[in-house]
């Protein structure tokens, strides 16, 4: 009887996995989005590749983004108000957390030049849902209250693929593990890691997502033409 029983609940597992689309959403290159900035600056957004007289162009609106899309812009300039002979540094972290070596992505320092600093931030790494949050200080003044609020922010996007949750660009036994150990509270995965591990597009990650991995495996179904 226990064995009937689960070959019925595997069964319902199955096609519920079958039935559900699971369709990625999002642009199709990676990007900055969410901005934010204060009186105090501009900003100017550039493809890792390109040099800082090529601007990349937004998109107003991309897959339900509420704010204008740059597509694959990796690096920022920021002109800023400042005072002459002034001292200025500036610092891009992934979080609002004091300044230290986990959390710091870019730092640089300049002079003022006229009546503005300009700076080319270009982060080590961007990690896709992340927000950024870039600080500007100087000798001559706290630019942002106390000289901690920032003066600009920004979210990164990067695609992804339905399954591949350990972001290798292939769908495996691994990634399937990395969902069951997420449902059983041993590992948890970080926001970036839960939307390919989402197959089914249900908003939560759980064992039916774990199962569509693993017929994507075995061959059953294709999550890749699901995307």
């Amino acid at each position: 009887m226990r064995k009937r029983f689960g070959a019925s609940v595997l069964a319902v597992l199955m096609a519920a996995a079958l039935t559900v689309p699971a369709l990625a959403d999002g642009p199709d290159t990676a990007g900055i989005y969410l901005l934010t900035e204060d009186d105090s600056c501009s900003l100017f957004f550039y493809e890792a590749d390109g040099d800082t007289t090529d601007e990349t162009d937004a998109i107003a609106a991309v897959d339900g983004f509420d704010n204008p899309f740059y597509p694959n812009a990796e690096k920022i300039k920021v002109i800023a108000d400042a005072s002459n002979d002034a001292f200025y540094l500036i610092i891009a972290q992934n979080s609002t957390e004091v300044p230290q070596e986990g959390n710091i992505v870019y730092v640089d320092q300049s002079t003022g030049a006229e009546q503005t600093v300009t700076f080319t931030v270009y982060p080590k790494s961007l990690v896709s849902g992340t927000t950024y949050y870039i600080y500007l200080s100087s000798s001559a003044i706290a630019v942002g209250e106390d000289g901690r609020q920032p003066i600009a922010s920004f979210t990164y996007y990067q695609p992804y693929m339905l399954g591949d949750v350990d972001g290798d660009k292939e769908i495996g036994l691994v990634d399937a593990l990395m969902v069951l150990r997420h449902c059983a509270g041993l590992e948890l995965l970080t926001p970036a890691q839960e939307k390919p591990a989402d197959a089914n597009k249900d908003n939560s990650v759980d064992p039916v997502d774990a199962l569509m991995i693993l017929q994507h495996n075995a061959g059953i179904i294709d999550l890749t033409q699901l995307t």
